[in-house]
């Protein structure tokens, strides 16, 4: 991801089918919504209206990930 940018978000909902969080961040004043699969241990962690951290890119906001595995991917990938 070119320009990482750590952020949080808001899980607006869960969906248990394919155990993903429906979240919604801001950036440069503009909202965003996105649907992302995350792993059990993280699903199981958090609940609907908390804050999740997460890192995006600056060129393209659409493309976000969360930060602990941003920073898993990138530890592999030196």
């Amino acid at each position: 991801m070119n320009s990482p940018y750590e952020s949080s978000a808001k899980i607006t909902d869960k969906y248990a089918m394919g155990g993903g969080f429906e979240i919604e961040y801001q950036f440069r004043g503009k909202s965003y919504g996105e649907v992302m699969k995350v792993k059990k241990e993280v699903y199981n962690q958090y609940k609907t209206g908390e804050s999740i951290p997460i890192t995006l890119s600056r060129i393209n906001p659409s493309l976000v990930s969360l930060t602990s595995e941003f920073n898993a991917f990138k530890k592999a990938n030196p």
